[in-house]
């Protein structure tokens, strides 16, 4: 699917604060997507996890990245059953410029029959889990765990345990499905791509609304894009790719001053792609 480019930024004065969406405010530190590059990959191969963050304190983060098949009643990882030292952690650091982290993983190192019996040509396997906890930096015991190598598998495994004693402000965990395939690469699906039909920085008046257009393109099943702001909020928690060019109203804050901030719009395409798009936006 494909879709013509056409500039187009409408801006509508709005006193419509109440029906901001709360989910697409970001105040603290949050993990906006998790992009896997290539999107498909068979057993023991690499691919590249990019960790979006917004950081509206500009606080920075510490971010771990790891892999996890639950396995029994699921409060277990089979990456920790199947090494003899401690299950893979990366750790890295949140990028102020593209604002995020890259890790190169390989989601299936180990031999699994069962799961490669059930791989064939028309076939995925969707079971591994990549989490990624992001931290302002000195908060999380966690990292200081990774760097001494006594992680406990059950915090790995459960998130609820690994979040138990955090804060809830600059602290964010999410979690993806890997794709795992037997498909030879040149039969292999794609990540979906977003463009913006408008030229950033996002600009409007206080309390105005801004209609953000863009061109997605992909092969989508219940594809949906939805945004985020760390400058006030959406109208909409999200929309579908659908036949008609995905449209995103962002409404500006009601205030004397100059702000900044960003706004990302992330596209699911349903099948395990994703794709990230963020940018400046302005009160004037």
């Amino acid at each position: 699917m494909v879709k013509p480019w056409l500039p187009l930024l409408c801006l509508t004065l709005a006193g419509c604060e109440d029906d901001l969406v709360d989910s697409t405010q970001v105040s603290s530190l949050q993990v906006v997507s998790m992009v896997a590059e290539p999107k498909q990959v068979r057993p023991h191969e690499q691919t590249r996890l990019t960790v979006t963050m917004a950081d509206p304190r500009g606080e920075g983060a510490d971010v771990a990245v790891w892999m996890c098949t639950p396995i029994g009643d699921g409060r277990t990882c089979l990456e920790a059953e199947a090494v003899t030292n401690a299950q893979p952690v990366s750790v890295g650091t949140r990028d102020p410029d593209t604002h995020a982290a890259d890790f190169d993983v390989v989601p299936l190192p180990i031999d699994v029959a069962e799961i490669e019996d059930a791989l064939d040509e028309n076939t995925v396997f969707r079971g591994v889990l990549a989490f990624a906890l992001a931290c302002t930096p000195g908060l999380c015991p966690l990292f200081d765990d990774i760097e001494a190598g006594t992680v406990d598998p059950a915090m790995l495994a459960d998130p609820d345990l690994l979040l138990r004693d955090l804060p809830m402000d600059g602290v964010s965990l999410a979690w993806r499905a890997m794709t795992i395939t037997s498909a030879n690469e040149r039969n292999r699906e794609t990540n979906p791509t977003i463009a913006p039909r408008f030229s950033p920085p996002v600009q409007a008046a206080p309390g105005a609304s801004v209609d953000l257009q863009f061109d997605v393109d992909g092969v989508f099943s219940d594809g949906l894009v939805y945004p985020l702001t760390t400058l006030w909020g959406f109208q909409t928690a999200y929309t579908e790719t659908g036949p008609a060019v995905p449209t995103l109203r962002w409404v500006a804050p009601d205030s004397e001053g100059r702000a900044t901030g960003h706004i990302y719009a992330v596209i699911d395409d349903g099948q395990g792609g994703q794709a990230v798009w963020f940018g400046p936006a302005e009160v004037q």
